[in-house]
C-alpha cells in the first residue's frame, strides 16, 4: 500500500490533479498542506469532508478525555480500598 501511495505522491507532485479521481486520492492519501489547498481549490467540495473529519476528531478527542478522568477517578478509588483495607489489618 505504502508503494502505490509513494507512486501516485509522485505523478501528483509531477503533475497535479487532472480529474476528480486524482482529488480523491490526494484526499485519501495526502496530508501535506499544499496538496490539501490545491485540492480545495479545484475541488472546494472537498472542504465539507476535512470539515466532518476535524469534527470526528474533536468528538474522539472529547471522548478520550472523558474516559481519561474516569481512568484517574477509578485508580484514586482503588487506592482508597487499598487504604481502607490495609487498615483494617
Amino acid at each position: 500500500m505504502e508503494e502505490i501511495q509513494t507512486i501516485f505522491q509522485q505523478i501528483y507532485h509531477n503533475k497535479g490533479i487532472r480529474d476528480r479521481r486524482d482529488a480523491w486520492l490526494v484526499f485519501l492519501s495526502m496530508e501535506e498542506p499544499e496538496a490539501i489547498l490545491d485540492l480545495l481549490e479545484c475541488c472546494p467540495d472537498f472542504g465539507k469532508l476535512y470539515e466532518e473529519i476535524n469534527q470526528q476528531k474533536e468528538k474522539l478527542s472529547q471522548q478520550k478525555e472523558k474516559l481519561d478522568q474516569k481512568d484517574r477517578e477509578l485508580e484514586e478509588l482503588r487506592k482508597r480500598i487499598q487504604e481502607l483495607e490495609s487498615g483494617k489489618d
